[in-house]
C-alpha cells in the first residue's frame, strides 16, 4: 500500500509507467548485494589471486560463497514479495487491461471486497500454505549450504 499511495500520489498511475515502475520500486536487493560486496575482505580475493586462480575463479569460488546469506534473504524475501505484488499492480495497471495483470494476490483481494469471504480465506489459506510449503525447504536448502562456506 505505501507503493501506491507513492505512485498515485506522483501521477504515475498510467500504463506507460506499468512496465518501468516494479524495476524502479524493487531496488533493494541490489543495495543488499553491494553492501555485502563491501564487507568482503579484500584479502580473501587477494590470496586467492596469489594462489593462482584466475579472476573468475576468485569471484565463483571466493567471493561467491561468502555472499550465501545476502542471497538466502533476497530470495525468501522475493518469494514472499512475489506473492504479495498487490500495491504494484494495481497502481501502475489496476488489474488490466482485461485480467493481464491479475495475479492471486488480487484475486484474494477481489474475492473479500466483493463479500465472497468463504472463497477468499480459501484462496488466502492456500496461498498461505503454498509460501510455507516452498519457503522453508529453500531456507533450508540454502542455510545448508551457507554452513559449507
Amino acid at each position: 500500500i505505501p507503493n501506491y499511495l507513492l505512485i498515485s500520489s506522483l501521477r504515475l498511475t498510467n500504463t506507460r509507467w506499468a512496465m518501468l515502475l516494479p524495476f524502479a520500486i524493487n531496488q533493494f536487493n541490489l543495495i543488499l548485494l553491494i553492501n555485502f560486496f563491501k564487507t568482503i575482505p579484500s584479502d580473501l580475493e587477494e590470496a586467492a589471486i596469489i594462489d593462482g586462480a584466475t579472476a573468475w575463479q576468485s569471484f565463483w569460488r571466493v567471493i561467491f560463497p561468502m555472499l550465501a546469506p545476502a542471497f538466502t534473504f533476497n530470495v525468501v524475501v522475493n518469494l514472499v514479495g512475489a506473492f504479495s505484488a498487490y500495491d504494484v499492480i494495481m497502481a501502475t495497471t489496476g488489474g488490466g487491461p482485461g485480467d493481464s495483470t491479475r495475479a492471486l494476490n488480487v484475486v484474494l483481494r477481489m474475492q473479500w471486497g466483493l463479500g465472497n469471504f468463504g472463497s477468499g480465506s480459501a484462496l488466502g489459506l492456500t496461498v498461505t500454505v503454498l509460501v510455507i510449503i516452498v519457503a522453508i525447504p529453500l531456507v533450508w536448502w540454502l542455510r545448508k549450504r551457507e554452513a559449507r562456506v
